[in-house]
């Protein structure tokens, strides 16, 4: 994988995983914590709607109840007890005496669902009043101050469960003190407030998920989408180097947020990207003309120009290669001297361009004999062949095979036809010469010997 697929593919994951979390914060924390919230109103608001009932029942039962104990008629104050329980569904509406210092409780009546007889305690035992709870006797000091008091307790000690209770004060006969309780069930209540928790917590469970999801939707449009797009571009351009891309770039491009500014930034770099490489390949296109020209250049310096071999400037550059390889003891080389016959003769004759003519038959015959060997016109009749490496020690046979091609087929007489050329040759003698020149002298010499044999010693 590249390193800008794992670039980009890193980013998305980082992208994902941000939104992941977000996401399970929105649908866990918050739906919970409102989910508390409304259960903790709904309660409350139940409980409220649970006294203002009790208050209202007890304010209805209350006067009745003391006439009742007064007369002794607590069976008949039961009966009519009985409708109000029912209709406001309640625990219980109990009936107790209370000490003076109210720290205890006899139960003179109690209306329950699974009770048709009021239980009352034995008035002749001593003590027989039942020890309050702390609860209910703070909850009896509340009520002899204010004459009534609304609690949330369990006082049948789990029997009944959860309860809401309205303690109301009562007079009793013989300036007794007593107090009804009328009791309500918490359980429903709170059943109540769990369901519409859950309903609450349902509708906002969709409520975030639809906001998440839009959330996502417009992130992906808005910043992934784009991101993806700008990061294409970009790798397209590195392939194909199209400038076009970043007008692409720059025509996808919508609104002036940060991802606006990076692509027409990008946009940009891509143009002054693509401005430099067209500078560097104009400059380069320069400088390839030119070295070319400098070749061409360096070329034609080493050309003779008349007979196309190479000329004095080339081969004095190779006798300096050859000088240095002798005293590295590596040389291994011959020269064979030629030398055009009667060059001078021709030009006084014939004139200087059927001399010109023969010069370049001579140097056709050289280049067509030697082939690859480094073949030099080092005078103006005067040539040169550089013969080395293994073929060096057939140099004398080369030289003299070109001898007999050249004299075959010169006709005496006849200027004009076929050039007539002295030929000498020397190979390289190691130990004992020190340069190329004590060869080139061995040859020249040879190559004069010859051509007195042939009797075409220039005697101008």
């Amino acid at each position: 994988m590249s390193m800008k697929n794992k670039i980009k593919e890193k980013l998305t994951q980082r992208l994902a995983f941000s939104f992941g979390i977000l996401f399970a914060f929105l649908m866990a924390v918050i739906p919970v914590a409102a989910g508390i919230y409304s259960y903790i109103e709904h309660s409350s608001e139940y409980r409220r709607g649970l006294s203002e009932k009790l208050s209202q029942v007890s304010a209805v039962l209350v006067p009745e109840v003391e006439i009742a104990v007064n007369n002794d008629d607590i069976g008949g104050w039961k009966l009519r007890a009985v409708p109000f329980m029912n209709a406001f569904e309640l625990a219980s509406i109990s009936l107790f005496e209370v000490s003076p210092d109210n720290s205890r409780v006899l139960l003179l009546a109690d209306v329950r669902p699974d009770k048709s007889e009021p239980e009352r305690y034995p008035e002749e035992t001593a003590g027989y009043f039942r020890d309050a709870s702390p609860e209910v006797s703070e909850v009896l000091n509340e009520v002899t101050e204010k004459g009534s008091a609304v609690s949330v307790s369990d006082i049948f000690n789990g029997e009944y469960g959860k309860v809401i209770t309205c303690y109301t004060a009562v007079g009793l006969s013989g300036g007794r003190s007593g107090v009804m309780c009328a009791a309500a069930y918490m359980n429903g209540t709170e059943q109540r407030a769990i369901f519409r928790t859950l309903i609450f917590a349902v509708i906002l469970e969709a409520v975030i998920a639809g906001i998440c999801a839009l959330g996502m939707r417009y992130v992906s449009v808005n910043c992934i989408d784009r991101i993806r797009y700008l990061t294409t571009s970009i790798e397209e351009y590195t392939r194909i180097k199209d400038p076009v891309i970043a007008e692409n770039i720059r025509r996808h491009t919508r609104g002036n947020d940060e991802i606006a500014v990076l692509s027409l930034h990008t946009a940009s770099m891509i143009t002054e990207i693509q401005e430099h490489i067209d500078r560097i390949m104009q400059i380069s296109g320069d400088l390839l003309t030119a070295n070319e020209r400098a070749e061409k250049f360096s070329e034609l310096a080493r050309k003779d120009a008349l007979t196309g071999l190479e000329n004095k400037l080339s081969y004095y550059e190779n006798v300096k290669r050859l000088d240095e390889m002798i005293k590295n003891g590596k040389a291994n080389f011959a020269v064979i001297v030629i030398d055009l016959n009667y060059l001078k003769r021709i030009n006084d004759e014939c004139g200087h361009n059927e001399g010109d003519a023969v010069l370049k038959k001579l140097a056709d015959k050289i280049t067509g004999f030697f082939g690859s060997k480094m073949a030099f016109r080092i005078g103006g009749d005067e040539f040169a062949v550089i013969v080395e490496g293994e073929e060096s020690r057939n140099a004398l046979t080369l030289a003299a095979n070109f001898r007999n091609m050249v004299s075959a087929g010169y006709k005496s007489g006849h200027l004009r036809n076929e050039p007539s050329a002295a030929v000498g040759c020397s190979n390289y003698r190691a130990g004992q010469d020190k340069s190329v020149r004590d060869v080139f002298e061995r040859a020249d010499n040879e190559m004069y010997g010859n051509k007195i044999q042939m009797k075409a010693v220039r005697r101008d």
